[in-house]
């Protein structure tokens, strides 16, 4: 039996599905193909694990830029990826003598991985595994037209209706896609978390002073999904209560969009308070998350939200205490379970209210982190989630 993964992103890519994927693929320890993009420096292989990058030539990557910026772009059909995702299903088919028990599992985002698994799927009988890390059609970070939705609907229909199985990474994300197809179809679905790898962590035993609090928030901002809860908390916290924010140094790591810093120009904070960094690699985010006293997730003021990112997984993985500015949905109800606070970043009383009780509760017992639930906690160590990835496969195949 062969795993033939299609992950677009794979490290030493630093995007957090190639990192989910490169996880899953070390702790399962079976015969497992990985075909992405990329080159091959650095590339770590093993009895189990063959790696194969393939990029369009140079040419046609200018070529589909081009194509994507001014025509496919406009449509979303369904991303950039699209011409790779079909080269990369024509040198599977080409390339790859199928045999009785492999299996195929694409990797989404990006969706076109699903698309490059549709076509494999209409030339052979493999059983077929789409992995969806994020909503397709009913993505709310994306805004389509008519015509492309109706383009993307189509694909997303067909892709579902073909797989053997679909893996969701939230109860609330499979929700939310599979409302409008037939109920028969939610029996091949199957909800399986991010994960986070407890041996990649480095913890310091050599704390802080007493007097001095680190709260930190890692992740891009983008969109709706903005620091501005956060700063607007702060800001009236500093005029309202300021005793509060006696040792607190919020410190922000990320891509963010200039016009969302122009919003924050008119909350005045002390010097130092607050500072902005840039985005760092995989393995500095986990060492910033051990040597903070609390971390911060922001999403985005939706109504209600399907999202469980990897960057809380990875929170969960450092043991430190998380305070959630998102609102009801994936990710507050783990944080809440968690034993960890959350609060809707639609309503600004409440942010601040919130985040007084964590400051003031993190002043009184700075080492808290034994909140973590470790029944909770496990569920998302790579060894049960790799462990739970193969019985999903194994149940696959026994269908056939």
């Amino acid at each position: 039996m062969t795993y033939l993964f299609i992950s677009w992103a794979f490290p030493p890519m630093q995007y957090p599905r190639a990192i989910q994927v490169e996880r899953l693929t070390n702790k399962m320890r079976v015969p497992t193909k990985v075909f992405c993009s990329g080159k091959g420096e650095n590339i770590v292989e093993s009895d189990t694990l063959s790696i194969f990058r393939l990029n369009r030539p140079t040419w046609k990557e200018v070529v589909n830029k081009v194509y994507y910026k001014l025509i496919s772009k406009k449509q979303d059909i369904p991303d950039e990826q699209i011409s790779w995702a079909k080269m990369i299903a024509d040198y599977i088919l080409k390339n790859h003598e199928f045999k009785k028990n492999d299996v195929l599992v694409t990797f989404g985002q990006p969706m076109s991985d699903h698309i490059a698994g549709l076509f494999i799927k209409s030339k052979t009988s493999v059983p077929w595994v789409a992995h969806f890390s994020d909503p397709w059609v009913d993505n709310p970070f994306v805004t389509r037209n008519d015509k492309s939705l109706a383009l993307n609907k189509k694909m997303q229909h067909d892709v579902i209706y073909n797989a053997d199985g679909i893996i969701f990474t939230s109860k609330e994300t499979q929700k939310l896609v599979m409302r409008n197809y037939p109920k028969t179809w939610v029996s091949k679905c199957y909800v399986l978390p991010h994960a986070f790898d407890s041996s990649l962590y480095y913890h310091n035993d050599n704390h802080q002073s007493n007097d001095k609090y680190i709260i930190r928030c890692l992740g891009n901002f983008y969109g709706k999904r903005t620091p501005v809860p956060l700063i607007k908390a702060i800001h009236t916290i500093w005029n309202q209560n300021p005793e509060v924010l006696n040792g607190m140094k919020f410190e922000i790591y990320g891509v963010i969009e200039k016009s969302l810093m122009n919003k924050l120009d008119n909350l005045i904070l002390p010097e130092n308070m607050v500072n902005f960094f840039s985005p760092v690699d995989y393995q500095e985010s986990l060492k910033l998350m051990v040597e903070s006293d609390l971390l911060l997730v922001i999403d985005a003021p939706f109504e209600y939200s399907v999202f469980l990112p990897s960057k809380l997984i990875d929170y969960i993985g450092s043991r430190k205490p998380i305070f959630g500015i998102t609102p009801p949905g994936a990710s507050a109800t783990l944080i809440t379970e968690l034993g960890g606070a959350v609060a809707d970043p639609n309503f600004e009383d409440e942010v601040v209210k919130q985040l007084t009780h964590v400051l003031e509760k993190l002043r009184l017992n700075k080492t808290y982190d034994t909140y973590i639930y470790e029944k909770i906690r496990s569920i998302y160590d790579i060894n049960h989630v790799a462990s739970e990835f193969k019985q999903i496969i194994k149940g696959i195949q026994s269908q056939r």
